[in-house]
């Protein structure tokens, strides 16, 4: 076809090396993706040829594969990396949120911000934000969602709820109706917005709600066809307090409670028992599975792979930065399908490469809806461009496997969000990276000398 009978894209990346994700985990090489509206128009060899566009990404040397969804992280604790070295949870929350609890506009900002930074350079085109701030209020999730939005990122800000166990250093703690009236009117404020923000609901943890709170947030989700995502069975200690609270277990009494489903994704479940494992999956909720948080805080290894064989969605999360110090979603891909192999040395029980890829791709957009997962006509456009000629890809084995284990050790050159060039040639085009850094360098830290919140 001659250019002046081809058709107007917005958007045209040529000649790349794509994995699409497809059921072969295939390697298309020489291929090009057209982007229109938000979605991908044609994806294949010699499609650029039938386009015209007036935005070209040369992919002669960069691997393209569909967008990474970071399933669950808390953005304030981008201002909290590296404090409590050797806590377990109790500590550590402690330590860490007596003061990110109580931030304002700006500092909000500036943690969501630096947290988008640090994904849109490991190829994450989405996010769970499980935010906190206790008590939860409705200025927090405005700035929240207006930065989200400034980011470029498609995210879900699951604000977290709580009106049990409620931390000492909360003075003026507000009533279940309270939050109830506040969630109501941030998702009818927020949810939608752009098409890339969408509002969730997040109890902080069964045993930190009370059962009105609990169905309250039920009934929210299923009126407004939002989603919900709380902490679940992350210590030992968080199974020994349901089942002196409830008398069973977290997942047994969220499911009398008719709160479990689709639209239900559970952080950690480090603690699960089989009968546990059975709910979830007749329920069809999903687990997100943080591994590389689970090991800072010594809260243990949640059994994915029992998940995945009982037919349980498993998706991958950084969780936040303090209990993690990285926002690097191919790291906890690269540990998540490492940890099965120390406690089984049956290779066919492992988590491959391609499966633990698959936990922040495939797993993620059917279960969060914030992207495809894929790279095909008719996918939403959120891909991200690695660079080919960097060291972990040098020799081109297994693009897969290499990208899997590689951890943080890729960076991305460009990333696309619903069509949009949010990271072109390795700089953020929606907002100034060095001024967030900084920002970040010349505010400090908000806690004391030796770490500890005062």
């Amino acid at each position: 076809m001659t250019q002046s009978n081809s058709h107007a894209a917005d958007l045209v990346v040529k000649n790349a090396t794509v994995l699409p994700f497809d059921e072969e985990f295939s390697v298309l090489e020489n291929c090009d993706i057209v982007v229109l509206d938000g979605r991908i128009a044609a994806c294949g060899p010699g499609e650029a040829a039938r386009w015209s566009t007036t935005d070209t990404l040369d992919g002669r040397d960069v691997v393209v594969t569909p967008g990474l969804c970071n399933g669950h992280t808390h953005s304030p604790e981008t201002l909290a990396r590296g404090l409590a070295d050797t806590a377990p949870l109790g500590r550590w929350l402690e330590t860490v949120w007596g003061r990110l609890d109580h931030l304002d506009h700006e500092s909000i900002r500036l943690g969501i911000l630096l947290c988008a930074a640090e994904m849109l350079h490991g190829g994450v085109t989405a996010v769970v934000d499980h935010f906190r701030q206790t008590p939860a209020n409705r200025l927090s999730v405005d700035s929240a969602a207006t930065s989200w939005l400034e980011s470029g990122i498609r995210a879900t800000v699951a604000v977290m709820v709580r009106d049990r166990n409620v931390p000492a250093w909360v003075k003026q703690p507000i009533s279940c109706a309270e939050q109830v009236d506040m969630l109501r009117e941030c998702t009818e404020r927020w949810d939608g917005t752009e098409g890339r923000l969408r509002i969730a609901i997040g109890p902080s943890a069964p045993t930190r709600c009370s059962d009105e709170l609990l169905r309250a947030a039920g009934a929210l989700c299923d009126h407004y066809g939002i989603a919900l995502q709380m902490h679940v069975d992350e210590t030992r200690d968080e199974v020994a307090l349901a089942r002196s609270r409830f008398g069973d277990s977290a997942v047994r009494h969220l499911d009398r409670l008719g709160i479990l489903g689709p639209h239900v994704s559970l952080a950690h479940c480090v603690w699960c028992g089989p009968e546990d494992l059975e709910i979830l999956a007749s329920t069809r909720s999903a687990v997100v599975h943080n591994p590389v948080s689970n090991l800072r805080l010594g809260s243990g290894r949640a059994p994915i792979e029992r998940m995945r064989d009982r037919g349980v969605d498993v998706v991958i999360g950084t969780d936040g930065a303090a209990s993690n110090d990285s926002q690097s979603v191919l790291e906890s891909v690269k540990v998540a399908a490492l940890l099965p192999r120390l406690s089984n040395d049956d290779p066919s029980d492992w988590i491959s490469a391609r499966q633990a890829l698959s936990l922040a791709t495939i797993n993620a957009g059917r279960v969060f809806d914030m992207g495809d997962g894929r790279l095909a006509a008719g996918c939403r456009a959120d891909f991200a461009a690695f660079e080919r000629a960097a060291l972990p890809f040098a020799p081109a084995n297994d693009l897969h496997c290499q990208l899997a284990f590689a951890g943080g050790g890729v960076r991305a050159r460009h990333v696309v969000v619903d069509g949009r060039v949010v990271l072109r040639n390795h700089e953020i085009v929606t907002f100034d990276e060095q001024r967030v850094l900084n920002l970040a360098v010349a505010r400090g830290t908000p806690f004391g000398a030796d770490g500890s919140a005062d």
